[in-house]
C-alpha cells in the first residue's frame, strides 16, 4: 500500500514539471520587417515532447505537425497586412500553448510631391502661403515621418500617429512667408519609414521634385551718390541702382522735363555740366507691388570762387527698438502661426533705414522704408512666424540700420532689441523601443518610456490586468516583476494631445524539472532498499535460541539447548547440548 502511495506521488511530481515549463517554445527572430510582396521566414522550436505542432496564420498556416521538434512558417510573397501569425504546440494534460510573432509589414510611398494650396503663379513679398506634400500609399502610417526641407536645411518635421496597418494617403503641410531673399528658393519634403526595434533601420526615403519659388516684390534703389557739385564742362554720372520683381520701369526727370530714354544707360544717366545742369534729378523705379524715388541734387561750381556746395540730411538714431508679440501673450503652440511686431521710436531719415529680423545668428528678414522724410518717424516691421517643436527656446531679435553716405560706405552704430525667447509647446511623442521582451518569471524587467512634449507629458504604464505596480519608477524607465506575459502600454498625454507605445512582454517559466527527478530518484533508491531487505528476511526465516532444564543429565558440565526454526509457515524444534569446562 505505502509503494503504491509513493508511486502515485511521483507521477504527480512528473505532471508537476510538464505544467510548469510553461509554452518551451522559441521563436527565431521574434519579430520581423518585411515589405509587402517580399518573402518572410521564421522558425519555431519545441523544447520538449508533444503531441504536434503547427502556425495559424492568415497565410500559408501549418497545420498540426507531431514527431517534429521545430518548424518552418514560410511565406514567398506575403499579401496579408496584418498577419499576426502564431506558433502552436500541443501537449498531453495541458493545455495548447501559442506564441506570437511581430511581424511589420511596410510599404514605401508610391509618390511624394510638392505643391502649394489654392496658388499658382509668383508669390509676394510678405503674404503667408501654404505648401503641401502628399505622400501616397504608405504604411504603416505610425513610422512615417514627413521631413520639409529649404535647401539643404530641414524647416520641419511631422509625425502621422496612429495605428493603421493598411497603405494611407496622409499630407503634411507648412507655412511660408518669403521676402526678397527666397527669389528662387528650393522646397522639397522628403517621406521616411522608420522600422526595427529602436527604429534602427528604415528603408530608403522617397522624395519630392524639388519645388522652386519665385518672389515679387516693389523696388528699392539703392542709397548714394544723391548730392554731386561739379565744374562746369565736366562729365557726371547719376547711377539708379534698382532691384524689384518684376523688373521695375526707370524713368528719370530733370530740371529741364522728361530724359530722353536714349541717354539712359543700366537706369544711369550721363550729364555734361553746364550752366544749365544745376538742380534736382529724379529716377523712379516702379512696378505692380509698388514704386520707389531718388532724388539727385546736382551743383555747378561758380568759376570766380571755386566754391563747393554740398546737401546733408540731418540724421537720428533710433531711441528705441523693441520687439513684442501681435495679441498674444504665454507659450507658442507648434503649428499655429504667430505675428513678431519690431517697433522703431524716432528716427531718421526713415528711407535710409534698413530693420533686420535675426533668429540666432541667422538673418531671416530684411525691411526696407520708402520715402522721403526727414524728420524723425516712428516705424515698425512685422514678422509671420509658424513655430515647430526644435523652435523651443529660440530667439528673435530685430536690429534698426541706418546707412548713410556715399554708397552707404558709413553708417552710425546699429540699435538692436532685446533677444525675444519663447517656449513652444507641442504634444507628446515615444520615441520607439523594443517591441517584444521575453524575460525569465520573477526575474525584474526594464520598461522604457522616452517621451518628448510641453508641458511635459503625464505618463502610465498599464497591462492587460489593469495598472502597472512599478517597483522603481522613474521619469523615463520602470521596473516591474515579470509575473505573466501579455501587452504592456505606455501612454503619455499632456493638453495638446495623446500617444501610446506597446510592449509585448513575454515570461518563460524557469525548468525545475530537475529539482523533481533527484528526489524522486533517491525515493527509488530507497524504496528499491527496502525490498531487498524484506526479500531476504523471507528467504532465511527467524532464528531463536532458549535454554530448557533436561530431565536427563549426561554430564554436569553440559547445557542443554534447544533452537526453533520458523519460515512462518511451519516451525521445527531442534536440541542440542553445549559442554562446558569446570574452571577452578
Amino acid at each position: 500500500m505505502k509503494f503504491k502511495k509513493l508511486l502515485g506521488f511521483f507521477v504527480l511530481l512528473l505532471c508537476v514539471s510538464v505544467e510548469a515549463d510553461d509554452c518551451p517554445m522559441k521563436i527565431d527572430p521574434p519579430a520581423v520587417v518585411v515589405k509587402y510582396g517580399d518573402p518572410v521566414s521564421v522558425n519555431c522550436t519545441v523544447f520538449t515532447e508533444h503531441v504536434g505542432m503547427g502556425w495559424v496564420a492568415k497565410q500559408n498556416p501549418v497545420p498540426n505537425q507531431p514527431g517534429v521538434q521545430f518548424l518552418l512558417w514560410t511565406v514567398e510573397n506575403l499579401t496579408v497586412w496584418d498577419i499576426n501569425p502564431q506558433c502552436f504546440a500541443n501537449f498531453k494534460g495541458v493545455p495548447q500553448c501559442l506564441r506570437k510573432v511581430s511581424v511589420t509589414v511596410y510599404n514605401t510611398p508610391d509618390s511624394v510631391s510638392i505643391r502649394s494650396e489654392n496658388h499658382t503663379g509668383p508669390l509676394v513679398e510678405g503674404y503667408q502661403y501654404k505648401l503641401v506634400c502628399e505622400v501616397q500609399n504608405v504604411a504603416p502610417v505610425q513610422n512615417l515621418t514627413v521631413k520639409w526641407y529649404k535647401g539643404t536645411e530641414v524647416v520641419n518635421i511631422t509625425l502621422h500617429p496612429g495605428e493603421s496597418k493598411t497603405p494611407v494617403n496622409v499630407s503634411s503641410t507648412l507655412l511660408i512667408t518669403p521676402n526678397r531673399t527666397d527669389d528662387g528658393a528650393q522646397y522639397k519634403c522628403v517621406a521616411e519609414l522608420q522600422l526595427g526595434s529602436e527604429r534602427e533601420w528604415s528603408p530608403p526615403a522617397v522624395e519630392s521634385e524639388a519645388f522652386s519659388i519665385t518672389v515679387h516684390y516693389s523696388p528699392v534703389i539703392s542709397k548714394g551718390g544723391e548730392n554731386v557739385t561739379m565744374a562746369q564742362g565736366e562729365m557726371v554720372f547719376l547711377s539708379c541702382r534698382v532691384q524689384g520683381n518684376p523688373s521695375p520701369h526707370v524713368q528719370w526727370v530733370s530740371p529741364s522735363g522728361n530724359v530722353n530714354h536714349s541717354t539712359v544707360k543700366n537706369n544711369s544717366i550721363a550729364i555734361k555740366v553746364s550752366a544749365d545742369s544745376p538742380g534736382v534729378y529724379t529716377c523712379t523705379a516702379s512696378n505692380h507691388l509698388g514704386n520707389a524715388t531718388k532724388i539727385f541734387s546736382v551743383t555747378v561750381n561758380s568759376p570766380s570762387s571755386h566754391s563747393l556746395t554740398t546737401t546733408a540730411l540731418p540724421k537720428d538714431t533710433p531711441d528705441s527698438v523693441s520687439i513684442r508679440f501681435e495679441n498674444h501673450t504665454g507659450p507658442l503652440v507648434e503649428g499655429r502661426q504667430y505675428r513678431l511686431v519690431c517697433e522703431v521710436q524716432n528716427v531718421a531719415p526713415v528711407q535710409n533705414l534698413t530693420v533686420k529680423w535675426y533668429k540666432g545668428t541667422e538673418v531671416v528678414n530684411i525691411t526696407l522704408y520708402p520715402g522721403e522724410s526727414k524728420t524723425p518717424v516712428n516705424v515698425s516691421s512685422t514678422l509671420l512666424i509658424t513655430p515647430n517643436r526644435t523652435d523651443d527656446g529660440a530667439q528673435y531679435k530685430c536690429v534698426a540700420e541706418l546707412q548713410l553716405g556715399s554708397e552707404r560706405e558709413w553708417s552710425p552704430p546699429a540699435v538692436e532689441s532685446e533677444a525675444l525667447s519663447f517656449p513652444v509647446h507641442y504634444p507628446p511623442v515615444i520615441s520607439e523601443g523594443d517591441k517584444n521582451v521575453i524575460v525569465d518569471q520573477g526575474s525584474m524587467v526594464s520598461l522604457n518610456c522616452t517621451v518628448q512634449g510641453n508641458p511635459s507629458p503625464l505618463f502610465q504604464w498599464t497591462s492587460p490586468s489593469g495598472n502597472v505596480d512599478f517597483l522603481t519608477p522613474k521619469k523615463n524607465n520602470s521596473i516591474i516583476s515579470a509575473d505573466s506575459s501579455g501587452v504592456y502600454t505606455c501612454s503619455a498625454s499632456n493638453y495638446l494631445g495623446s500617444t501610446t507605445r506597446t510592449v509585448s512582454i513575454t515570461v518563460v517559466k524557469k525548468d525545475y524539472t530537475i529539482f523533481a527527478v533527484i528526489p524522486v530518484a533517491i525515493l527509488f533508491l530507497l524504496i528499491a532498499f527496502i525490498l531487498f531487505l524484506m526479500k531476504r528476511k523471507r528467504q532465511y526465516g527467524n532464528y531463536s535460541v532458549s535454554k530448557r532444564h533436561s530431565e536427563h543429565t549426561v554430564n554436569p558440565n553440559s547445557i542443554p539447548m534447544q533452537c526453533l526454526i520458523s519460515n512462518g509457515a511451519h516451525q521445527s524444534l531442534q536440541k542440542s547440548t553445549a559442554d562446558t569446562e569446570d574452571q577452578d
